[in-house]
């Protein structure tokens, strides 16, 4: 299977245990619900649904990346580009009706991600683009 990978190289500076508590994820889309969100040592994420569409859903998680590399299968993609999300290479990927966007946060050794079934690209983008990483 082909695949690109995003390579994290991690530093000392960021391995906190409340590090996850520190992302302010977007707030619930117009239209949507949140259905989970959760934390545990290693990922926080949450699951919002389409109060009128069971089949649009949007995933957003942030794990912690302790030598870690990011792999991205592409074997079947529609489209993939490479980009930078707040200044971190990232990778964007489509393929039947699912969007996943994720980037490396080498500052905080984090990978975030936004995986979504039936939104457009730009959605998916300007989602993954809103969440940020705020110090105390």
């Amino acid at each position: 299977a082909e695949s690109a990978d995003l390579e994290l190289v991690t530093t000392e500076a960021a391995v906190g245990s409340d590090l996850l508590s520190h992302y302010v994820f977007p707030d619930c889309p117009e239209g949507f619900e949140l259905t989970e969100e959760g934390q545990d040592d290693s990922k926080r994420w949450q699951l919002f649904c389409d109060k009128a569409n069971n089949d649009t859903l949007i995933f957003i998680t942030v794990q912690k990346a302790i030598d870690m590399s990011y792999g991205v299968d592409t074997e079947n993609v529609e489209y993939i580009e490479h980009l930078q999300i707040q200044g971190f290479d990232g990778i964007i990927t489509e393929e039947n009706n699912m969007c996943n966007v994720v980037y490396a946060d080498t500052l905080h050794n984090t990978f975030v991600q936004v995986y979504c079934v039936g939104l457009d690209r730009e959605v998916v983008v300007d989602l993954i683009s809103e969440i940020s990483f705020v110090e105390n």
